[in-house]
């Protein structure tokens, strides 16, 4: 059976999300072999994908212990996003470098990256790069906060951590209610590009559709999903399991 138009270009977002979400939950075997899955596909990766699977790797390896072996990897990473100017990349990398370096106990190091990844997010106001790092990142926080003397800074951070403490919890019957108004197929796929990290501007090249088409989907998916951002949109995906 031939695959519906833009099936397979999505199936490594699919694998990226899941196996970011199997190391989340601390289910390693399972990532591994996710990865493995996902490695199959390497030669039809794009550039953004291929970037985001090697951080999946280093993620592996710190979720394993091996966070000396992780840290090259990360800072060559680093390299290849600055000079791709992938913003979100280079703020996911420094905020994984930040974690890195505290498992091996450089806190100066940790807190100099973290301090970096913080002053750049800022500007965008990014509450979910943070929040997905779970409590190690929120750890790791509070021990930088006392040290702040930037006030913008230090509310920054004190937002951040509201938002761990307050985490959002969209309104629903249950957690297997279903949408009233379902998703059409190119929402869907819209959603598991959002929910993989891509901007406006990559969702459109990749789906070879215009930027004024993605905002539609994009404002199609906010009613339906009843949220009014991309992290709310990610939220509710994961709670009732759309993807």
């Amino acid at each position: 059976m031939q695959a519906a138009p833009h099936t397979l270009p999505l199936v490594p977002d699919v694998l990226i999300w899941q196996t970011r979400a199997q190391i989340r939950d601390k289910d390693l075997l399972a990532a591994r072999r996710t990865l493995d899955t996902l490695t199959d596909y390497e030669k039809d990766l794009s550039s953004t994908q291929q970037q985001a699977m090697q951080l999946l790797r280093a993620r592996l390896l710190m979720a394993q212990g091996e966070a000396e072996t992780a840290l090259p990897l990360l800072e060559q990473l680093f390299t290849h996003a600055q000079e791709g100017k992938h913003i979100l990349r280079v703020l996911e990398i420094l905020v994984l470098s930040a974690l890195t370096y505290a498992d091996l106990k450089r806190s100066q190091e940790s807190y100099q990256q973290l301090v970096l990844a913080l002053s750049q997010a800022r500007r965008e106001g990014f509450l979910r790069l943070f929040l997905d790092e779970g409590e190690p990142l929120a750890i790791l926080l509070r021990k930088l906060l006392p040290s702040l003397t930037e006030k913008p800074l230090r509310a920054y951070v004190q937002s951040i951590l509201h938002a761990f403490a307050h985490p959002f919890s969209p309104q629903a019957s249950s957690p297997d209610s279903p949408l009233l108004e379902p998703l059409s197929a190119q929402e869907l796929r819209v959603l598991t590009l959002l929910v993989a990290g891509r901007s406006n501007l990559e969702i459109a090249e990749e789906l070879i559709i215009s930027i004024n088409t993605v905002k539609g989907h994009l404002k199609n998916l906010y009613r339906k999903l009843d949220v009014n951002n991309r992290v709310e949109a990610g939220e509710v995906a994961r709670r009732l399991k759309l993807l």
